[in-house]
Parts: C-alpha cells; sequence; structure tokens
C-alpha cells in the first residue's frame, strides 16, 4: 500500500488516498496495523481475499492518518462501528471522539479521519463506470439530470458527491434522488470537461420531517486520471426525537 495524496480538508482532520496492488497480502497489512485492529483482524463475514485486503487497508491507512493527528494521550484511540455500522472514533472506554469515513475503488483505498465528538465524516472514491450512466435517472433528480447528461465523467462525480452526503448524515433510509440534492447550476454547460478540482454545495433532507434539512459543501477532485475523490467535513446532524418528528 503507497500513499497517492495527502490532505488536511479541516482543522484536527487528515484524509489520504493510497494505491493497493492485487498482489498485497494480508500479512503486510496486518504488519503495520495497530494493536487493537491486529488483535481484533478482520471479520468473519468478509471472505473473499480482496474484500479483506480493502476492508484491512482502509482501517490500517485511517490509523496511520490518526498517527499524524492525535498526541501520545490519544494514541489509544481505535475504530469501532457505531449502531448504524458507521466507523467512528472511540476511546478505550468507547466515549466518543471523533468521525472517520473510508472507501475503496480502482485499486486503491481512501480515508478520511476527523477528531471530535461533534464532527461528521463523509468520504468516496468513484471510478468513471458505465453502469453509473444507465443508473443515472434512479440516482439523480431531472434539474441534476440535465448537468450530469450522459456524460461518464460527471454521472460518476455526481454519485460519488451524492455517497459522500450519504456518509456524512450517518443513518439509512436516505432515497438518493428524493433526499440528497445537489446544486450543479454552476457546472460548464456539456460538452465541456469539469475541471478536476472543485466543490459541489449538497443538501440533505430529513426522511421523514420534510422541513428538516442541512446544507454542506462537499469537496472534489481527480484521485486519478478515471476516478473521482469527494469529501466533506461537517458537524453532528442534530436528529429529531420521536417526539418532535411527529409534529
Amino acid at each position: 500500500m503507497h500513499a497517492l495524496l495527502f490532505r488536511q480538508p479541516a482543522p484536527a482532520s487528515a484524509l489520504a488516498v493510497a494505491t493497493l496492488p492485487p498482489e498485497t497480502a494480508e500479512s503486510d497489512l496486518l504488519a503495520r496495523a495497530p494493536a487493537w485492529l491486529a488483535a481484533t483482524g478482520i471479520p468473519s463475514a468478509f471472505t473473499h481475499p480482496q474484500r479483506r485486503r480493502e476492508w484491512l487497508a482502509g482501517r490500517v491507512l485511517a490509523a496511520e492518518l490518526l498517527g499524524r493527528l492525535t498526541a501520545p494521550a490519544n494514541a489509544d484511540l481505535r475504530i469501532d462501528p457505531d449502531e448504524f455500522g458507521r466507523p467512528r472514533l472511540r476511546t478505550p472506554n468507547g466515549e466518543l471522539a471523533g468521525a472517520v469515513s473510508l472507501s475503496h475503488g480502482g485499486g486503491h483505498v481512501a480515508a478520511l479521519v476527523v477528531l471530535g465528538a461533534g464532527r461528521r465524516a463523509g468520504l468516496d472514491l468513484e471510478p468513471e463506470r458505465p453502469k453509473t450512466q444507465t443508473l443515472a435517472a434512479r440516482f439523480l433528480a431531472p434539474a441534476e439530470l440535465a448537468f450530469a447528461g450522459d456524460d461518464a465523467a460527471r454521472c460518476a462525480l455526481a454519485w460519488s458527491l451524492k455517497e459522500t452526503l450519504y456518509k456524512l448524515y450517518g443513518r439509512r433510509q436516505l432515497d438518493f434522488r428524493h433526499h440528497l440534492h445537489l446544486d450543479l447550476a454552476p457546472w460548464p454547460a456539456l460538452p465541456t470537461v469539469l475541471p478536476t478540482t472543485g466543490h459541489v454545495v449538497g443538501r440533505i433532507t430529513h426522511p421523514t420531517v420534510a422541513s428538516r434539512a442541512w446544507t454542506h459543501t462537499v469537496r472534489y477532485e481527480r484521485a486519478t486520471p478515471h476516478c473521482w475523490l469527494t469529501y466533506c467535513v461537517g458537524a453532528a446532524v442534530p436528529f429529531p426525537s420521536p417526539a418532535s418528528a411527529a409534529d
């Protein structure tokens, strides 16, 4: 696993993309893993060798980023899933200490680590694939589709932007077409090629309380010539209580 790029998208945060060659051995990744990760190992649910390497490599990369951010007193922070399966930073006592977002695709892995219990992280790697163009009408609203068209790069980027918003939200029940919204009006008209770096303003609408929405700026760049990287650091979404949701 070799580092490809490093970013600090916000204070007390770090992001990296690394190559993951197919010949990478699990033993080599475990040799780089912190003690808590080496002890727990790869969940038994992951049986395919490639998926096992991706799972492990993402967490090894996140742990190495964490080493850049934390003081010695915080060196024992670990990555544990929350009740929604989302990776989070926790102390040995189980206290929330930050957010983590992981992704993989096209022979690469990416990790975003953010310190602070009240913060969220969203990250996605998305290679350009014909399938994304075919499914674009399922995840893009008509206004968004008008700017994406049938362009492979635009469709892949739009999907990646929404995937990052979805991870930032951190809970399920979101419909990409109806609850995740992108302002793509600043994009140049087709067939102009999109810039290799930029940002898009996105909005998350609560799935059951339409009056609740959160706006975030998602940054994007080319991780490789045919793979997009999108990421966002935000504050925790104030979910409504059951009582307020019924109002």
